[in-house]
């Protein structure tokens, strides 16, 4: 499309549209000005019927009342009614009563008796036998039960009995009941009278050609005289449910399509006593056709502004178009590559804004035809870097190449050595080597698009999962052993790593799973978690034994060391000889030796089953320092030992004060043990250092060789376990004092050099923990 036809369809869309609005914005108010008086007039002409309608039926109501009460004289009941001579007096009576209807007419409606006349007149008993009738060929009938049912009711409905027997929708029917004296139905007389005044025609008429009016009762049949029409609302009715809506209690006026496919404006109501609702209807056709009228008119008239709209717009476009053609000449010329080109130069005081665009399109040539020069050299420099970096780029392309082949290798070596599983987020498995289907006994294609649980044992609980899937969500790779069971019932074991393959935004995007068949470790680790089971067992019979061995043995040793002192004393036995005296001494003193022997069996026992107590309490370091002092010294008498203790002054120690003293008689009788017969020197000291108490135990012994340090702490060591050393013992006096110091939350340690004696040190903690020390006062 050129330039012109575009000016022209702007300046017709410019000028049409605004016109076009208001004529639709005008043409909408009139429609609605002219529905709005159609459905005011159609409601007057409603209401106007409805009073017609209620005044008619009320009418007619009350004359059927009337017509019950006149059989009050006859003195009717329900005993005497079939009796022969009564059903004669009652025949004669309606009879009389249709005449005089027929006759003295109570029509309120246009002075037209015919209207009103009374069609029929029905006397049954309360079972709906007919025992009178104006028209004889009823008498001994029964009453249809669709009548009896419409009577029971209310007191008018419609439907009546035809000549041919046929119950018919073309009458209504007045009822009402018949009372003896007492007030006791025995009977009901019916009023059949024709549809005249409520036929659609009837309702209908004196209005405007365009007007509809007719009833619809409750089942929405239309209340007519014509029989072919009197069921033609209810498919209507259906697709609408307007008629529902009418006997729910709605006043309905909206426009639908009625009952015969026409577009109509309607309106419904409801009458008073509610069992009709009365439906006025105007075709729209009728109602807009000034508006088609109108509509005609302003289409003629637009058409003639278009015709002069669309010269005055061909004469503007070419005004305009005739220098930009030249333009577009000029621009085809130089994208030929013709730069040369030359346009007719506009005066710069010009205000015309096309010869402003000539001039300012000339100067853009010039500087193009610049910048093309310019170019020229810019392509040589960038076609060499060019011609670099596809240089880099096929070098990079061979790297890649190469990286996917020991990719390739990477995978092949892979899936020889491992069994591999790969999920996709959801946990579908999407890919599965051999090796994982030979161990797992299903086929390949029998795993994939399967999740990994079709392999579980349900050995592992809930939390491990848990932790599994939080790990491997996280980015980061899970290891761990997993039980998993074949596809023949089998367990087997895998030591596996779970990684996650992150995608460009750093999520995962597949999971990988590298699996090794660890099932003979885990079997023989399950045989050695029972052998050592197996030991542990064994260990705790034999300290069990142990426990019992000491006491059994530290039972006798008890009077043994009583006969030893009482033997001693010369009031109860006398004065015994130096050889005497000398063997009961050694008697003793070995006594005392099993009896030390046994107490640390006993300690040690208590330290493995880590049942030793601790009785933590506050007492005198200094007090107790000097009882060590005094309690040693019989140590000492063998020897030739300077036997020296310090300790500071005015402080108060919290801790087990038997079990430290244990510790230090057991290190100070090494120390007497191991120093020399003569010079032999042992120095025990309790120093500060901060706010912890160290005890020490020195002598000037032979030493501890350097690579025997490390085994000085445990069970039955001796560092001379030939059979002529010289020095006793158990070996368990060191490991009772390490398990006494740790149980105290404390240390042991030794300083020690081969030739140059010996230090213990125990360390115990500072203040915050078991050991406080506070300054007294």
């Amino acid at each position: 499309m050129n330039l012109n036809s575009k000016l022209v369809i702007l300046f017709l869309c410019i000028a049409l549209i605004p016109i076009m609005i208001l004529e639709g914005i005008s043409i909408t108010e009139i429609s609605d000005d002219l529905v709005n008086q159609k459905e005011s007039a159609l409601d007057s002409s409603l209401i106007s019927k409805i009073s017609d309608i209620e005044h008619y039926f009320d009418t007619r109501q009350t004359q059927t009342k009337l017509f019950a009460t006149t059989f009050f004289p006859l003195q009717l009941d329900s005993n005497n009614i079939n009796q022969p001579q009564t059903l004669d007096k009652i025949q004669i009576h309606i009879d009389a009563m249709l005449v005089e209807t027929r006759s003295n007419s109570l029509d309120n409606f246009e002075d037209d008796t015919s209207r009103s006349s009374i069609e029929a007149i029905f006397i049954s008993d309360v079972d709906g036998n007919i025992l009178a009738s104006t028209q004889r060929e009823f008498i001994g009938h029964k009453l249809p039960s669709d009548l009896m049912n419409d009577a029971d009711q209310s007191k008018y409905f419609f439907g009546g009995l035809q000549k041919n027997r046929i119950f018919s929708h073309n009458y209504i029917t007045f009822a009402e009941d018949l009372k003896d004296t007492n007030g006791n139905d025995y009977g009901r007389i019916l009023l059949q009278t024709p549809l005249n005044l409520i036929d659609p025609q009837d309702l209908s008429k004196g209005l405007n050609n365009d007007h509809e009016i007719f009833l619809v009762d409750s089942v929405s049949r239309q209340v007519t005289s014509d029989s072919s029409v009197k069921y033609s609302t209810q498919n209507w009715n259906n697709e609408y449910n307007q008629i529902d809506k009418c006997f729910a209690g709605q006043s309905i006026s909206e426009q639908y399509i009625n009952k015969d496919g026409k577009e109509v404006l309607g309106i419904l109501k409801l009458l008073e006593d509610g069992n009709l609702c009365i439906v006025g209807e105007i075709e729209l056709e009728k109602v807009f056709s000034p508006i088609y009228d109108l509509q005609f008119k302003l289409l003629s008239v637009f058409s003639m502004l278009l015709v002069g709209i669309v010269l005055l717009a061909i004469f503007f476009s070419r005004t305009i178009s005739s220098p930009i053609k030249k333009l577009s000449t000029t621009m085809n010329e130089i994208r030929k590559g013709n730069f040369n080109v030359k346009l007719d130069k506009k005066p710069e005081s010009s205000n015309n804004e096309l010869d402003q665009l000539t001039n300012g399109f000339e100067k853009l040539l010039h500087y193009v035809k610049s910048t093309q020069d310019n170019l020229k050299g810019l392509v040589k420099v960038q076609t060499k870097k060019l011609e670099d970096s596809n240089t880099a780029l096929v070098e990079n392309m061979n790297l890649i190449k190469k990286q996917q082949e020991d990719l390739s290798n990477f995978k092949e070596a892979l899936d020889k050595s491992a069994n591999v599983l790969i999920t996709d987020t959801t946990g579908s498995i999407i890919y599965v080597n051999d090796d994982f289907c030979k161990v797992s006994k299903f086929s390949r294609e029998e795993l994939l698009g399967q999740n990994p649980r079709i392999v579980s044992s349900y050995h592992h609980d809930k939390e491990f999962f848990k932790n599994m899937w939080e790990t491997i969500s996280s980015g980061k790779a899970w290891k761990g052993d997993i039980k998993n069971k074949a596809k023949d019932g089998s367990y087997y074991w895998s030591k596996a790593t779970i990684s996650p393959l992150l995608g460009d935004d750093g999520k995962p995007e597949q999971y990988i799973a590298i699996l090794t068949d660890i099932t003979n470790q885990k079997i023989l680790e399950e045989k050695l978690s029972e052998a050592l089971k197996n030991v542990k067992e064994s260990e705790l019979r034999k300290e069990e034994f142990s426990s019992m061995m000491t006491h059994e043995l530290n039972t006798p040793l008890v009077p043994i060391k009583g006969y030893c002192e009482m033997l001693k004393d010369t009031d109860t036995f006398g004065t015994l000889n130096d050889d005497q005296l000398d063997f009961i001494g050694k008697i003793e003193s070995n006594a005392t030796l099993l009896e030390r022997l046994i107490s640390d069996l006993l300690d040690v026992q208590k330290l493995d089953m880590k049942k030793m107590t601790f009785v933590i309490t506050e007492f005198s370091l200094d007090e107790f320092m000097n009882e060590l002092e005094e309690n040693s010294k019989h140590l000492m008498k063998n020897k030739e030992i300077n036997f020296t203790v310090k300790c500071p002054k005015n402080l108060i120690l919290k801790s087990d004060r038997h079990r430290l003293r244990q510790v230090l008689d057991n290190l100070i009788r090494n120390s007497v043990d191991f120093v020399p017969e003569k010079d032999g020197k042992i120095l025990v000291e309790a120093k500060i250092k901060e706010n912890n108490v160290i005890f020490s135990v020195c002598d000037n012994g032979p030493g501890i060789p350097k690579e025997k340090q490390s085994n000085i702490f445990k069970k039955f060591y001796q560092i001379d376990t030939s059979h002529t050393r010289k020095h006793g013992g158990t070996g368990l006096g060191l490991v009772i004092c390490k398990g006494i110091a740790e149980g105290l939350e404390g240390k042991i340690w030794l300083e020690s050099e081969f030739g140059k004696g010996t230090s213990f040190f125990i360390c115990l903690p500072a203040p915050d923990k078991q050991v406080i020390l506070n300054k007294m006062a």
